[in-house]
């Protein structure tokens, strides 16, 4: 993460201290974000090499969070075998999408619901998701 990585290096040199810094990076960060240039680059490449011996082994599932850049990673993958895509609740990373508040309490955080996953990624099967809110 760009963010992160900037405050720890200017807490390192003493620019900021440790709590301003994760104060900071709070404010900062968004609760869902979206897939990085790098991690763009990567699926992309992925997809490429391993498309051709998953479509020699016959089918595949794919699934995914229904977090932004998981369902952007698993993209150039599903495209590249024209496969649909399953967006699974119960699937997500560490901490998965958050909000800090004043207080310091971290909560859900705002995240895609179910209507714009459909409109943003169509050959993805969100009805595992709830359909509203």
């Amino acid at each position: 993460n760009v963010i992160a990585k900037t405050l720890e290096e200017e807490v390192m040199m003493g620019i900021k201290p440790r709590e301003i810094a994760l104060e900071e990076w709070f404010q900062r960060r968004s609760d869902d974000p979206d897939i990085t240039a790098t991690g763009k680059l990567q699926a992309d490449a992925f997809a490429e090499i391993i498309a051709d011996e998953i479509r020699s082994k016959g089918s595949i599932a794919l699934a995914c969070s229904p977090m932004l850049r998981s369902m952007k990673t698993v993209q150039p993958l599903a495209m590249a075998l024209d496969e649909d895509v399953t967006v699974l609740p119960n699937v997500f990373e560490v901490a998965g999408c958050y909000r800090t508040q004043p207080d310091g309490v971290h909560v859900p955080g705002a995240a895609l619901g179910a209507e714009d996953i459909r409109r943003l990624f169509p050959r993805y099967d969100v009805s595992r998701l709830p359909q509203t809110g």
